[in-house]
């Protein structure tokens, strides 16, 4: 079933009521089923009316077609938004960068059915309706309280900086600031008055999301490998790290000491005694590496591997040993790396 538009709700109990001119069994429709804008003034509503074969079905029709309608007006005033600020100067708010982002409404809060309607030939109607001001209040209220939660979010970034903590911080507060976009899309079709007033101190999510990479921007990881042979595990550990977004320093380098974080790693590789009746070498490997905080001395992230590499020769046992101790560091620390430093506060 599709949701009744009001130019065909207008025909199509006509249709129903009047097909046999005269009938007297014939129900009257409700003025709500043909003009749902005269039942229920656009000014303090938004309605829309769906039909079907059975009660749960009409009323599902008539949700659906209200939430669709909200979304392409939503759709519609997100695209007028970005072309104004791409045209004016000085435009700074808008409720997101991508229109995609806030253009599909998948619930509206406060949706209610207001109606239902049977025709004498078993056609059931039914309203869905939103009511501008309780529902547009509600949006506010809604938006207020998160803004509250992403302010407090910069703060706490703005008082520990250059830290993983402040990065997840502003991580967690562009997260909300774009949950206030979808919110703030819906309020301005609900409610476009309420919308107008808005005005958030975190100005908008792209600013929320200038801070967080220029917070990133600001940490760096010194890299700090004893016994490394040709730079190769300084430069596993250090692309780990990138990995997640963060840059490094070499140890030792002149920026090494102003580092807020600093991982020391030690390699130590073994020759082991050749079991009789092989012509293997053997090697034993192990790595300790450790994460701390350079301001604390705190230790975030401790992590080791082992074991040993089996080869014709010493020397190319220690290359397999390597190639293994990068192939885990990739892998495994890399992954340990990005958890522990997008959990570690929030």
């Amino acid at each position: 079933m599709h949701a009744l538009k009001q130019s065909v709700i207008y025909i199509l109990p006509l249709t129903h009521m009047f097909a046999c001119a005269g009938a007297p069994s014939v129900k009257k429709a409700p003025q709500w089923v043909t003009e749902p804008a005269a039942a229920y003034s656009d000014s303090h509503y938004l309605t829309a009316v769906g039909y079907a074969s059975s009660r749960s079905a009409a009323e599902a029709e008539a949700v659906s077609a209200l939430t669709k309608s909200v979304s392409q007006k939503v759709r519609a005033h997100s695209v007028s938004v970005q072309s104004m600020e791409s045209n004016a100067a000085g435009v700074e708010r808008s409720f997101s960068s991508s229109v995609d982002t806030v253009s599909s409404v998948d619930e509206i809060a406060g949706l209610k059915i207001r109606e239902v309607w049977t025709a004498g030939d078993g056609t059931v109607y039914a309203l869905a309706l939103v009511n501008r001001e309780e529902v547009g209040s509600y949006y506010e209220q809604k938006m207020k309280d998160a803004e509250n939660g992403i302010n407090a979010l910069i703060a706490f970034a703005a008082d520990n900086p250059a830290s993983f903590e402040a990065v997840n911080a502003l991580r967690s507060a562009a997260e909300k600031a774009g949950e206030n976009d979808k919110s703030a899309a819906v309020l301005s079709v609900v409610n476009p008055l309420k919308y107008k007033r808005l005005s958030f101190a975190y100005k908008n999510t792209q600013t929320v999301q200038a801070l967080l990479m220029h917070e990133i921007e600001n940490i760096h990881v010194a890299v700090r490998v004893k016994n490394d042979k040709d730079g190769r595990l300084e430069s596993a550990f250090s692309e780990a790290v990138k990995k997640a977004g963060f840059k490094t320093v070499p140890g030792n380098s002149a920026h090494d000491a102003d580092a807020p974080y600093i991982l020391n790693v030690v390699l130590n590789l073994e020759p082991l005694e050749t079991p009789a009746g092989t012509e293997n070498k053997y090697v034993r490997y192990t790595v300790k590496a450790e994460l701390s905080d350079s301001r604390t001395g705190k230790i975030i992230l401790p992590w080791s591997t082992g074991g040993r590499e089996a080869h014709f020769t010493q020397g190319e046992a220690e290359q397999r040993a390597l190639r293994t101790i990068e192939a885990d560091v990739k892998k495994r620390f890399a992954g340990e790396f990005s958890a522990c430093c997008r959990t570690e506060a929030f």
